[in-house]
């Protein structure tokens, strides 16, 4: 991600932020740029998340998300993928959801108390395009 030199640069912390809520949210661009703490232009937002999303794709994705699939089965849901819904470079589905859990200890609440409003783990599965599962984590804490 480039350092920026300017005095009215967006932040790389808004950068995020800003990311962030545009993948949290699924809405457009210009919603969130209008998010009372944020305060950017849709075309500011679009910018970003280009920026962003090439750094979640290089940088952190490799360290985090990995998939048991071969060259030729990445290749294979690549095609499916975007014979039924016309998205390039598609090789799965990811999805999450809460599972609530007891109380934990004091000094643990703080990463398992979700958005919602409980104690919970975070739990993530990706599917291939024959809803085959090829990464799930149920054992992660909020974060």
């Amino acid at each position: 991600m480039k350092k920026s030199i300017r005095s009215t640069s967006v932040s790389t912390t808004i950068k995020l932020a800003t990311t962030l809520r545009f993948l949290a949210q699924g809405s457009y661009q210009l919603s969130v740029g209008n998010d009372m703490h944020l305060g950017l232009a849709q075309q500011s937002v679009s910018t970003i998340l280009t920026e962003m999303l090439d750094v979640l794709e290089t940088v952190i994705c490799p360290s985090w998300v990995t998939f048991s699939m071969t060259e030729d089965e990445k290749a294979e849901a690549k095609l499916a993928f975007f014979e039924k819904t016309g998205f390039p470079g598609v090789i799965g589905c990811i999805d999450g959801t809460h599972i609530k859990i007891f109380t934990p200890k004091k000094e643990e609440q703080s990463i398992y108390y979700n958005r919602k409003g409980f104690f919970s783990l975070n739990a993530m599965i990706i599917c291939d395009h024959k809803m085959r599962i090829r990464y799930l984590d149920v054992m992660q804490a909020i974060r």
